[in-house]
């Protein structure tokens, strides 16, 4: 292949970078603390940087053994790509890519994890609301709370003041407890992107 030449597949577009793509990568790439976890070197860091790479890419176009290029997905620049150092004896390359946070999921789904979180959340929290307030008044219903007596002037049963500190004290430790717990057993980010490597034949 003679250089940075225009690669398209039905959802990525992988094209020459132009001067306009340092205002994303400074933004996106350059401000993003995680994009530059593993890497640990961050050649967008500032906006003038951001340029001086850009601008450097471009120029190095002419070389027909430079390979760099800009990501696209439906428009919209999401990463970088290139080849670098070359072993003539080997007849190997160094590949490295580098994708926006917002769009790491699409690395396997092809769908934005964004939206999908976003939504996921708002749901989560619509019925995390209602079945709160559903259960604190079956508790309160069950310890013998009658909502009168405060009008007539009848303490509430002892067993109302211990079902409320339970649900305010003890239910949201035994909670905490609970989903720490499944994390600790069932999340494993190593694990889980060694194996999305795998799946995709990137080299980890």
């Amino acid at each position: 292949m003679a250089g940075t030449i225009s690669l398209q597949t039905p959802r990525l577009l992988l094209r020459r970078h132009v001067s306009e793509d340092a205002g994303v990568l400074y933004e996106n790439f350059g401000t993003d603390a995680a994009m530059i976890r593993y890497s640990g070197w961050n050649p967008y860091a500032t906006q003038e940087q951001a340029r001086e790479t850009v601008q450097r890419f471009i120029d190095s176009y002419i070389d027909p053994r430079f390979y760099g290029w800009a990501i696209e997905c439906e428009g919209r620049m999401i990463g970088t790509i290139g080849a670098y150092d070359f072993d003539p004896e080997k007849n190997q390359i160094e590949v490295g890519f580098s994708i926006e946070r917002a769009s790491w999921g699409k690395v396997k789904t092809g769908v934005n994890a964004v939206g999908m979180g976003n939504a996921g959340t708002s749901a989560a929290q619509k019925r995390g609301l209602g079945l709160g307030t559903a259960v604190f008044g079956w508790v309160m219903s069950g310890a013998g709370f009658k909502g009168g007596y405060d009008v007539q002037g009848i303490p509430q049963p002892a067993a109302v003041e211990t079902a409320i500190r339970f649900m305010y004290n003890w239910i949201p430790m035994i909670m905490c407890a609970i989903i720490f717990v499944i994390f600790l057993f069932s999340f494993n980010l190593d694990r889980d992107l060694a194996r999305l490597c795998a799946e995709k034949g990137i080299e980890a």
